[in-house]
């Protein structure tokens, strides 16, 4: 049923960002960093979003109202300037793959939250304790972050991470860091073992 539930899924968002197919590429192609300069791209253009921010200090309401504006005006508009930018004969095989590539990409990341959000709910079902401090916990770690670091900083710090993360794993960087921390880790716990052994 998992199998069949993605694939109808994987349908649906392929027919549904149809319109939106080349400029899904265009921005798939720059997280992935397929040209070493997008990553500065990407910074440049987060920092000047964020200082634009922090220099016009819009209230709440006025931010999500104006990126709703803006989101209601860029979903009505581009389809049908996007056709005059992209022309349909230039949309290739290889461009087809790698679209299909990308929506099987975002179902995946979909479910994987769906099975996250199922074992969240199991883990207060079946260990409400554990479950009770953990959460306690893990709630008052972030109001002390949040009291301790500037909202603004802090948002557009963890925005430049999640923005910068796809070209860091698609180059290599995530994989090596792993890499690095496991051993790190490993010949931690094998100095530890022969610490327990001498003292025995």
């Amino acid at each position: 049923m998992s199998a069949i539930d993605e694939k109808k899924v994987f349908h649906k968002l392929k027919h549904d960002l149809e319109n939106w197919r080349e400029l899904i590429l265009v921005v798939d192609s720059v997280f992935k960093w397929e040209k070493m300069y997008f990553a500065g791209v990407i910074w440049a253009t987060l920092t000047l979003f964020y200082l634009m921010l922090y220099f016009l200090d819009l209230s709440f309401l006025t931010f999500i109202s104006m990126a709703g504006l803006i989101a209601v005006i860029v979903d009505y508009v581009y389809p049908i300037v996007g056709k005059f930018i992209f022309k349909a004969e230039n949309w290739s095989g290889d461009h087809e793959n790698k679209y299909e590539s990308i929506c099987k990409s975002l179902v995946s990341i979909w479910f994987k939250l769906k099975e996250g959000q199922e074992a969240f709910l199991s883990a207060k079902e079946q260990r409400s304790a554990v479950f009770l401090v953990i959460v306690v916990a893990s709630l008052i770690f972030c109001a002390w972050i949040g009291s301790t670091i500037n909202n603004l900083f802090l948002c557009y710090f963890v925005n430049l991470l999640v923005f910068l993360y796809p070209g860091l794993q698609h180059n290599g960087f995530v994989g090596k860091v792993k890499e690095q921390v496991g051993t790190i880790i490993s010949s931690k716990i094998q100095q530890m073992k022969e610490k327990t052994v001498k003292a025995e």
